[in-house]
């Protein structure tokens, strides 16, 4: 079943087999981090299995973009293995589903819970992936101000929420790139 995700295309046919795949491939991993078994996530990392979800991604499938969400949301709320982590925080995965330009209300919502799980994961020590200093940047905290000017309230205090908990973390880059955020988006 593992091997079909990266034999499947997007045809409606394939859907259902590709969404039952990811599926399968969280349940390994979450088993894999709760008996600290290697073995399944060394594989996983092997064959580069989150590129091929951004393959997935790409082909902007709502069902599959849902299914990888929620997988990857419910693997980053679950695992506590600093290494699966740090696997997942390092890949492009993560940018890529940050970076999503999602119209529709029920990704933005799989989206912005997607970044709220991402801040309740992030350290100090974390931190670095999310920040790009060479362009005063934090991609986790821009999309998520992108975010606050939604109509629906629930996103309004999720994205507060996100700020909040990123505040917490005790960086100079993370609040210079604040302070910069704040004033660009008054310059607006």
């Amino acid at each position: 079943m593992i091997s079909s995700v990266t034999e499947l295309d997007s045809e409606k046919k394939n859907e259902k087999t590709i969404i039952a795949a990811i599926s399968e491939i969280e349940s390994y991993l979450l088993f894999s981090s709760k008996t600290d078994s290697l073995d399944f996530f060394d594989m996983f990392c092997e064959e580069n299995y989150l590129k091929e979800y951004i393959r997935l991604l790409s082909l902007n499938n709502k069902e599959i973009s849902l299914a990888i969400l929620n997988s990857i949301n419910i693997l980053i709320l679950n695992i506590s293995n600093n290494q699966f982590l740090y696997y997942f925080f390092s890949s492009q995965i993560v940018n890529s589903i940050i970076s999503s330009s999602f119209q529709e209300d029920e990704y933005i919502t799989y989206q912005i819970n997607f970044i709220k799980s991402l801040s309740l994961k992030i350290t100090k020590d974390t931190l670095y992936f999310f920040l790009d200093k060479n362009k005063n940047k934090c991609p986790l905290i821009a999309k998520t101000l992108t975010l606050y000017n939604m109509n629906d309230p629930m996103v309004r205090n999720v994205v507060r929420t996100i700020i909040l908990t990123m505040l917490r973390i005790e960086d100079v880059n993370l609040r210079n790139f604040g302070k910069f955020s704040m004033q660009e988006k008054r310059a607006r």
